[in-house]
């Protein structure tokens, strides 16, 4: 599939709202609930490419398709079934905040003012990082990766975001990078985070060497790059199809999450990232809650949705998203064995392999 034919899709609007805490629905398996997991209950010819589903995941979601869909019944088109991805290394490979705050970061794009310097701490780099931003101000682009003290600059904030990331976890790291946009244009970001995102698609996989020297031995790895899973292309394609109301949550700050969504075909009012209250035109470092993100992202669900997923695809550590049934849903975790949660069998959740990236489209 062309890139410029997945990138060809609606321009986006962001919801905002209070958050308030999910209930955890655990009852009697439903009826419906049998459908999916009755082996028998699969019709041909099946509607998912063969792509590098388990057996069991592939089953269960032809399953899905089958009984769940438009024509079966029960079905509403006012009130249709659910389902929800977590975009970050679930749905797609790689983060859309994370390479965003990457180029960011390469094009020196960020306010740089005041409330900006505010948000990188001192014992995490913020004085080297402020002493070579300043230093390489006034010289053309053409010489920034030649300069010592942008070369300084850049590796001091993503030493900065490596270590708040490591400490924090992902809850600290997704706020941090979202709070460094402070001071941009709404409307800039939109269109950064539009360009920055379709050429994610071509960067190579492999991270680009960041250090104070072509020659650093602390030099640090960062990705660039983005790709869609194939896989899911065609399941959120097929579920779109058959009437389901699909949804994609992500940590990454609402505008990048936004860009990367349009490769699925999602439609933009379907699309919850980490989202900043925004005034006079320009970003504030206030997050508005929920973040979807652990028990944020259970409470985003109940927000938006108002009702448990019959479909909810996560990662390891979506455990609060998985746990939001009624009884009657599929889940489906994309981990490593080793990885997944313990009591994944226990509570009936599929375990499926992450899918590894694949070439640019």
């Amino acid at each position: 599939m062309k890139a410029a034919v997945l990138l060809a899709l609606l321009s986006f609007s962001a919801a905002a709202g209070p958050a308030r805490r999910p209930a955890r629905h655990r009852v009697k398996r439903a009826p419906q609930a049998r459908l999916l997991t009755d082996p028998t209950a699969v019709s041909w010819p099946r509607r998912l490419a063969p792509g590098r589903w388990t057996p069991e995941a592939a089953d269960a979601l032809e399953r899905l398709l089958q009984n769940l869909g438009d024509g079966t019944t029960g079905y509403s088109a006012s009130d249709p079934p659910a389902a929800v991805f977590v975009l970050d290394d679930v749905a797609m490979n790689g983060s859309p905040g994370g390479v965003l705050f990457a180029r960011l970061v390469a094009d020196a794009g960020f306010s740089f003012d005041a409330a900006f310097w505010r948000q990188v701490p001192p014992h995490h780099g913020g004085p080297r990082a402020r002493a070579g931003w300043q230093s390489f101000q006034g010289q053309p682009r053409s010489v920034w990766a030649r300069d010592p003290h942008y070369l300084m600059y850049r590796k001091a904030l993503h030493g900065a975001d490596a270590s708040l990331c490591r400490s924090g976890g992902k809850r600290t790291c997704a706020r941090w990078r979202a709070a460094l946009l402070t001071g941009l244009a709404e409307a800039d970001l939109q269109r950064i985070a539009r360009r920055v995102v379709g050429e994610s698609l071509r960067r190579p996989l492999s991270p680009e060497t960041v250090g104070d020297s072509p020659d650093d031995p602390s030099s640090l790895g960062v990705s660039m790059a983005l790709r869609f899973v194939p896989e899911i292309l065609d399941l959120t394609g097929n579920l779109r199809a058959r009437g389901f109301d699909v949804w994609f949550f992500s940590h990454s700050s609402q505008y990048p999450a936004l860009e990367a969504s349009r490769l699925y075909g999602v439609h933009p009012t379907r699309v919850v990232g980490l989202r900043q209250k925004v005034a006079d035109g320009k970003l504030t470092p206030e997050t508005l809650l929920p973040v979807p993100l652990d028990e944020g992202l259970a409470e985003a669900v109940t927000l938006f949705l108002g009702r448990p997923p019959v479909l909810a695809v996560g990662g390891p550590a979506d455990g609060p998203l998985l746990d939001y049934d009624d009884g009657s849903g599929l889940r489906l975790v994309l981990s490593g064995p080793d990885e997944a949660p313990t009591d994944s069998l226990r509570k009936g959740w599929l375990v499926q392999p992450p899918f590894s990236p694949v070439s640019a489209p």
